[in-house]
């Protein structure tokens, strides 16, 4: 992903919240480093930034090709989660599909401890493979972390 230095531009000030202040430069900035770093972004993220381009389309010179590559569906052309604000089911194939991908990944990361919790991929992703094996659904947040995971191993 290329940025041009005119998005640093493009953002409205700060907004104040019920709390806090919220600055999208400072944000996409942190998507952008953490990406440049060759982390994976999460849906939540990846979901914000959306709305962002959504925002900003009529300052954007490229945002067809961005909201294409973002797969942004314009207002009225069809519902999707990040647009109509509702849940769409979790299709278990397409989930099955991933942990049979996943079942070939050889060297998993070494476990870590972040803030007092253990991060383990290989034990959350058998986790996850037990639950499917047994006939159980997975959850959206399950599913969206699993994702994540896969991204991490390239597996797509």
């Amino acid at each position: 992903v290329t940025v041009s230095f005119r998005w640093k531009y493009l953002f409205a000030p700060p907004e104040k919240g019920a709390r806090r202040f919220f600055d999208e430069k400072k944000f996409f900035q942190s998507l952008l480093d953490q990406y440049s770093k060759g982390n994976v972004l999460s849906e939540k993220q990846l979901n914000v930034l959306k709305r962002m381009v959504v925002k900003y389309k009529d300052s954007l010179p490229a945002y067809e090709k961005i909201a294409s590559l973002m797969q942004i569906v314009p207002e009225g052309e069809g519902s999707s989660p990040e647009n109509s604000g509702g849940t769409a089911p979790v299709p278990m194939g397409e989930v099955d599909e991933l942990i049979g991908k996943m079942k070939e990944i050889r060297t998993w990361n070494e476990p870590k401890k972040i803030r007092g919790r253990v991060s383990d991929d290989k034990a959350f992703f058998e986790s996850l493979a037990k639950q499917r094996a047994s006939g159980k659904t997975l959850s959206e947040k399950q599913v969206a972390a699993l994702k994540k995971t896969a991204a991490k191993y390239s597996v797509f």
